[in-house]
């Protein structure tokens, strides 16, 4: 019992030999009794013993049964929660950070233990992880994964297996590509998406847009910087990606750089033909999620079954297809396994970026929490497990834990705010470098030398072309 005002407290301690008054033999016995090895006749004899024990603890005077300090009270430790837990098991009630998971249930430390004991628990983590380096984990071993890599040690045991397999099936090289800027007209969703700075008055993403002449002095760049390939991207403007394909166009026309465009559902069949003539190796469709419920209440301007008919329409004309899973969102560890797998529908996916939800000031879901850095690499390192040979990315706006990423499996990261319109380069930034104008509208801000060295920092070969 603890007062926290005057840093005072009471410690009720249960005195010696409380418990063992009634002798070695009575311990012997409840031992037996415990692990199911004794005999009726034992049994007997132990519970008429423990009789007289608890006769004796619910009549004896506090003063018999216990010793009470007065002591001071310590700090409380870093990040320790109050919250509690029920257990699906047997309904009791305990600390949050004390939980278990298995097969979607969440259990208390006595139920888990009728399933594994702790060192079985570790053992079946590192028999799943060991398995995961010759194949791709099965469904219930990605959740059983996710569901416990709940401490720094089981955490580091998963990304490093991530990295194992990453360099064993795409290598050691790690893809960077540049933003470009694009002609896309803005996003006309309506409503927008909840999370997205298009719902927010102050943080409007669409507020320049950009011509032909721009979008070619901007690709020109990046060539020349290194680059090897760029994204073309921007929201749905109800062109069904007829933007997409007059940059691309500019861009085939006047560089060698290869081209990721993403646009959405916003995108024609018709357009994706045409894209592919154009020798687009890859167009993005991302879900965020496929837990219908949850998509409805993200993104309340857009339908997933859409997404998916585009997503469909891509891989059917043997376009790579990339997309992304939003964590942070209310979506279960069941989803985000679920999703993941149901990527595997697509023969020509190419690349899965994890987007943890990062908040936006005066959007409707502003004042929710962010996604944890390690959820976002937890997930990304069982993606990586699943999809051995494919590119895997991270979360837009968080590239700060790009290294992080890296030791989860990434290989690829496209670089957003390398080319900016000239009214955001006074906002805040997490990464800034030279500047050179595009125009009257644009600039161009070289932070490649950032990410540069934070991909040699873990031991990694950026992917670019010799200057």
């Amino acid at each position: 019992m603890g007062y926290p005002s005057s840093g005072e407290a009471a410690r009720v301690v249960l005195k010696p030999g409380v418990l063992s008054r009634s002798g070695e033999i009575f311990l012997e016995l409840m031992e037996k009794v415990a692990s199911g090895e004794a005999s009726a006749e034992e049994r007997e004899r132990f519970y008429n013993d423990q009789a007289g024990l608890m006769d004796y603890i619910l009549n004896a005077s506090a003063g018999e049964l216990f010793d009470v300090q007065k002591v001071k009270l310590g700090d409380m430790p870093a990040g320790f929660s109050f919250r509690f837990t029920r257990c699906d098991n047997c309904g009791e009630e305990f600390l949050s950070a004390c939980d278990y998971r298995v097969g979607g249930k969440t259990l208390c430390a006595m139920c888990a233990a009728t399933i594994y004991t702790k060192e079985e628990w570790n053992m079946q983590f590192d028999k799943i992880l060991e398995k995961a380096t010759e194949r791709e984990l099965e469904k219930d071993e990605a959740l059983f994964l996710l569901e416990n890599a709940n401490d720094w040690q089981q955490q580091l045991k998963l990304l490093n297996t991530a990295s194992f397999v990453r360099d064993k099936y795409v290598g050691r090289i790690f893809k960077l590509k540049a933003f470009a800027i694009s002609t896309n007209q803005g996003c006309k969703t309506s409503p927008p998406c909840r999370y997205c700075g298009q719902a927010s008055a102050n943080f409007k993403f669409f507020k320049t847009v950009a011509g032909p002449e721009e979008v070619a002095e901007s690709v020109r760049i990046a060539e020349e910087i290194g680059f090897k390939g760029v994204q073309l991207g921007g929201g749905c403007s109800g062109n069904k990606g007829a933007e997409a394909v007059e940059d691309a166009r500019i861009v085939k026309e006047i560089t060698n750089l290869d081209v990721f465009v993403n646009y959405g559902a916003d995108m024609s069949e018709e357009n994706i033909v045409k894209l592919k003539e154009l020798g687009i190796g890859t167009i993005g469709c991302s879900f965020e999620t496929i837990n219908e419920e949850i998509f409805k209440k993200i993104k309340p301007g857009e339908s997933l079954e859409e997404r998916k008919k585009v997503a469909e329409l891509i891989d059917k004309h043997g376009v790579g297809l990339a997309s992304g899973i939003m964590i942070g969102v209310g979506e279960t560890y069941e989803d985000r396994v679920e999703h993941i797998f149901y990527l595997k529908n697509f023969k020509n996916l190419r690349l899965v970026y994890i987007s943890g939800f990062f908040p936006i000031p005066g959007t409707p879901m502003g004042n929710q929490p962010p996604a944890t850095s390690m959820e976002i690499a937890k997930t990304m390192a069982i993606t990586r497990l699943v999809h051995r040979h494919i590119d895997v990315d991270g979360s837009f706006g968080r590239d700060d834990q790009l290294q992080l990423w890296i030791m989860a499996g990434a290989n690829h990261r496209i670089i957003h705010g390398i080319f900016e319109p000239v009214s955001k380069i006074g906002q805040f930034r997490r990464f800034r470098g030279e500047t050179r104008k595009i125009g009257d509208d644009f600039v161009f801000m070289n932070i490649l030398p950032i990410y540069v060295n934070m991909v040699k920092g873990v031991g990694l070969q950026p992917d670019l072309n010799k200057k």
